[in-house]
């Protein structure tokens, strides 16, 4: 019995997906959405522990890149009409998904902020220089 690609989970979605004529949306589903989590992990850890303008640029950016591939992938040859006619057999594993990519984004946004902030404080703080009275 051949499960609908709309109902299907992530696991069962693999092998429908391999003999798709996108090869990002194949890419996707055979790796590259493994690939996405544990780059998204890894900078999200790193933007917690080290908050430097540099991470949180690389964060910003791998998040809006790993966003618009995902978008990409996810509608392959279909028209945006049938992407959104779709979003109501979204499951929660893509919602996480998604939801990573957006933590990834926040993150990297902090970093800047952060440190942008930090900045600005260390400005504040520095004591006058004694004035000759």
């Amino acid at each position: 019995m051949e499960i609908p690609p709309m109902q299907a989970n992530f696991a069962q979605l693999i092998p429908i997906m391999q003999n798709s004529p996108s090869t990002l949306q194949a890419a996707f589903f055979g790796w590259m959405a493994w690939l996405f989590a544990l780059i998204a992990t890894v900078l999200v850890i790193v933007a917690a522990r080290s908050a430097t303008p540099v991470v949180g640029g690389v964060c910003v950016l791998v998040g809006i890149a790993e966003s618009v591939i995902t978008i990409l992938a996810l509608k392959g040859t279909e028209p945006w009409s049938a992407v959104f006619d779709s979003l109501q057999f979204i499951r929660v594993g893509a919602v996480m998904f998604v939801i990573g990519m957006i933590a990834l984004i926040v993150a990297g946004v902090r970093c800047l902020v952060g440190a942008q902030a930090g900045r600005y404080a260390s400005l504040e703080t520095t004591p006058a220089s004694p004035s000759a009275a």
